[in-house]
């Protein structure tokens, strides 16, 4: 039997600071993505490489981006926040709640890290179609996972 699941009760929360403690949740997200490592390569090249060859090393890790797709509800407490977080710039504390798959949303896995919102606008307003809205995540600093994953 497969151990598939789908995203129904997940959860994205952003907080109002760089601490847990004021974590919100976002409402009416549609679609969220995740922060994705990618580690650097550091030439580590010398006269004598073996065979004429470049030779690399791992460097620092960067946590890349991730986007979350809303639902737009413009003036909402989302709405709000999203904006004053792109606006000023700060690195807030960002928590992602993957949901377990019993049917009740319960949490099972949490991300949690640090980002500051690189980009946050409503997407295009068509006839019959809902708007919604994108914001993009830089993660800046170490990314946590597990079912008891707090941050730091």
């Amino acid at each position: 039997m497969t151990e598939a699941r789908i995203g129904w009760g997940g959860e994205l929360h952003v907080s109002t600071d760089d601490t847990e403690a004021n974590l919100v949740e976002l409402i009416e997200v549609v679609e969220c993505g995740f922060p994705s490592d990618e580690t650097d390569e550091v030439e580590a090249t010398h006269l004598k490489s073996p065979g004429r060859r470049k030779e690399y090393i791992s460097g620092l890790i960067d946590g890349g981006e991730f986007t979350a797709t809303i639902n737009y509800v413009p003036g909402s407490a989302t709405d709000l926040l999203l904006t004053d977080a792109k606006t000023t710039g700060d690195t807030r504390a960002i928590r992602i709640v993957i949901p377990d798959n019993s049917g009740t949303g319960a949490a099972d896995w949490n991300i949690v890290t640090h980002a500051f919102i690189k980009k946050y606008a409503p997407d295009s307003m068509t006839t019959g179609s809902k708007i919604t809205a994108t914001a993009t995540f830089r993660v800046t600093g170490d990314v946590e996972q597990g079912t008891g994953a707090t941050g730091s």
